[in-house]
């Protein structure tokens, strides 16, 4: 996302985050649509991904604001860029994309914040058009705010199990059958083994109320490298994280119940189980 003078928050070479701070009255624009080209590039070599979108909300929440200005103002300047940004990844053929949110993850939101998520996310979704958006939140899940992102108009929600089970009671009782639900089963945070059978006891409960081909097994959030480890032993660690989701989504139970036939890959690893108890990489 790109800014009248093309303010960057993250130099992806030297790991060097910093806060973007706006102007009064800043303009955006789409400088390069870093998503599209690399859901092109990954396809061209015959990888399904599900590009990743930093929430227009939460994005303006981590920037410094100009004193005068306020995040409803921004967020109207802001939203013509996601704007197209979702519709050349839809021209592009992508079928999903995920939006993270993790300001929801705080549990001090005030009204007006929520006001700011619902409009834009109503934008979101009718400029998404045939792409489907998958709202992901942040590490301990929803809290409080459960009610409101549940009628919020997305495509797939995202569960942190792991971390947010908290939530799950909840949305096993209120989430509708029909809508795509990601269930964040493997611990993305710990290099700790995952319990598969207490992932699978939580898939089986999950089914009882809920469509096995609504239904995605993941991680609890991005699986990626951890300081302080040596590159086998990353390497090591996300390879067994990865066994383990597919573990989980492999269980018999989802092919005997109808899973769906659309096998389900993206940049940071989630599945979906297959119909031939099979999960594609």
């Amino acid at each position: 996302m790109g800014t009248d003078n093309t303010v960057t928050a993250c130099d992806p070479m030297h790991r060097n985050y910093r806060k973007p701070i706006l102007r009064p009255g800043q303009a955006f624009h789409l400088a390069r649509n870093w998503p599209r080209d690399a859901f092109l590039a990954a396809e061209q070599q015959g990888i399904s991904t599900r590009p990743i979108l930093l929430g227009p909300v939460s994005f303006l929440a981590l920037c410094g604001m100009a004193k005068g200005d306020s995040v409803g103002q921004s967020l109207m300047r802001l939203l013509p860029a996601y704007i197209e940004c979702l519709e050349q990844l839809n021209n592009a053929g992508c079928f999903w994309i995920q939006i993270d949110e993790p300001i929801l993850a705080h549990p001090g939101l005030p009204a007006a914040t929520l006001t700011h998520m619902d409009v834009a996310w109503h934008v979101l979704s009718e400029a998404s058009r045939a792409t489907s958006l998958v709202l992901v939140g942040g590490s301990g899940g929803f809290g409080r705010h459960l009610p409101f992102v549940l009628q919020l108009p997305f495509g797939g929600l995202h569960v942190d199990v792991v971390h947010g089970y908290r939530d799950f009671p909840y949305v096993l009782q209120h989430f509708p059958a029909y809508r795509w639900l990601s269930l964040g089963l493997v611990d993305s945070c710990s290099a700790a083994p995952t319990h598969i059978g207490m992932a699978q006891g939580i898939v089986e409960q999950t089914l009882r109320s809920h469509r096995p081909d609504r239904l995605m097994i993941a991680p609890s959030g991005a699986l990626s490298d951890r300081d302080g480890l040596a590159d086998p032993d990353i390497m090591s660690v996300l390879q067994r994280k990865m066994s383990e989701i597919v573990a989980v989504a492999s269980r018999r139970m989802l092919a005997r119940r109808g899973a769906s036939t659309r096998d389900f890959c993206e940049n940071d690893i989630r599945f979906v189980p297959c119909a031939d108890n099979s999960v594609r990489h």
